[in-house]
């Protein structure tokens, strides 16, 4: 064990931040892939099991299905549905706080026998 520690050191602060950005980027690569550009995860099934793996057919070389699976598809996002009934109004609110007064307003005409 004391020959191991001398004759390992440390990794350079350098070293240290290369590591990490490898790390970053590979996980970065293995995020974005799936689903595709089209939104659509591509899983391979093995018939008749719980088996199931998703593949990334964008890769290089693309990911396809073995022999004995059966390949499927679905989309990240599905297709928008019909509008619902409209809900019932809501409690009216507490009023607001009082805003501020306004700018003076032009001086109106003359009273009636005032001169």
């Amino acid at each position: 064990m004391t020959w191991l520690r001398s004759h390992l050191r440390l990794p350079s602060p350098a070293m240290v931040i290369a590591l990490l950005a490898l790390v970053m980027a590979t996980a970065g690569v293995a995020v974005a892939s799936v689903p595709d550009e089209q939104g659509v995860i591509h899983a391979c099934i093995v018939p008749n099991s719980q088996y199931l793996r998703v593949i990334h057919t964008e890769a290089t070389p693309p990911q396809t299905c073995r022999r004995n699976e059966t390949p499927l598809t679905w989309g990240q996002e599905g297709p928008r549905g019909p509008e619902g009934t409209r809900g019932n109004e809501g409690a009216t609110g507490e009023p607001g706080p009082a805003g501020p007064a306004g700018p003076e307003g032009p001086r109106g005409p003359t009273g009636l026998g005032q001169a």
